[in-house]
């Protein structure tokens, strides 16, 4: 490596390990922000977000029977390629249950890379109850010198939806204790409630509990305005951000923005499209 290229590397580096520090919902392996209605409503939805919404977060909340959903989303943050994001999700949900498949990744082939493949199975079992599981793999991929590793974690979900009112959400991700490169993977409970008090508006309110990191509460509200246009906004803690998002459906299709306020890294904007086949109708 020349020394330029190291100098390079050795900036981005810190520059890497100060945005994973400070910003601990985005830490290593994490995927806070890959579904933009959780990204503008404050981080948080796990007790309202489906399908392939979910992917990424609740794997028991695997939506509508006879649907078949794709999503992609990608962002930039603060104009760096290393540190670039981009995923791939897609839900089917049929009378045995839902099958989801997601793939992500984060970094720089040539400077620091996360690769994430997870898949996820959930099913109701009682009218009310949703269960499901998420098995990732998960590679580290430093330069060439430095080699990779590898790992697999596994997450369960739990959703309970006692009146059309209220839903009651549960994430444990990482329950085997992964490691990684010598360290393990944070195990980190989220424990959420979304209330519907009417059909154009949706409250989240998540609490989130990371072994490595002080818990941290997202609260966050979706409207929809007029016909097929919703806008949101919400506020996390520790560090306190600022949320804010648009979605708008046409058809089957949906494009959704997600704008979010680091009190020290300043904003960053945030894009994905999604894609819904009803095939049950």
């Amino acid at each position: 490596m020349k020394f330029g290229k190291k100098i390079t590397y050795v900036i981005l580096c810190f520059l890497l390990l100060a945005f994973i520090r400070i910003n601990p919902v985005l830490g290593a392996f994490d995927y806070s922000y890959l579904e933009l209605a959780s990204g503008g409503m404050g981080g948080g939805g796990i007790a309202v977000l489906e399908g392939s919404r979910a992917l990424f977060g609740n794997p028991a909340a695997i939506g509508e029977e006879g649907n078949l959903e794709f999503r992609l989303w990608g962002s930039q943050l603060w104009g760096l390629k290393e540190l670039q994001r981009s995923s791939f999700s897609s839900m089917y949900t049929t009378s045995l249950g839902g099958f989801g498949l997601s793939f992500s990744l984060f970094g720089k082939s040539d400077f620091y890379q996360e690769t994430n493949i997870s898949l996820l199975y959930g099913r109701r079992f009682f009218k009310k109850f949703h269960a499901g599981l998420r098995a990732n793999y998960y590679k580290l991929a430093l330069p060439s010198e430095y080699g990779s590793q590898q790992t697999f974690g596994i997450d369960l979900g739990l959703l309970y939806q006692p009146k059309p009112l209220i839903a009651v959400g549960l994430s444990l991700n990482n329950m085997n204790g992964p490691k990684i490169g010598g360290d393990k993977l944070p195990f980190v409970t989220t424990l959420g409630i979304g209330v519907f008090p009417a059909d154009w508006t949706t409250f989240s309110l998540d609490v989130e509990f990371d072994e490595d990191f002080p818990g941290s509460a997202k609260i966050g509200e979706e409207i929809e305005i007029i016909d097929n246009f919703l806008i949101r906004t919400g506020v996390s803690v520790n560090p306190i951000k600022l949320h804010f998002g648009a979605g708008f459906i046409w058809r089957n299709s949906d494009i959704e923005a997600a704008y979010i306020i680091h009190p020290d890294l300043g904003g960053s904007l945030f894009f994905n499209f999604g894609y819904e086949l009803h095939l049950n109708k």
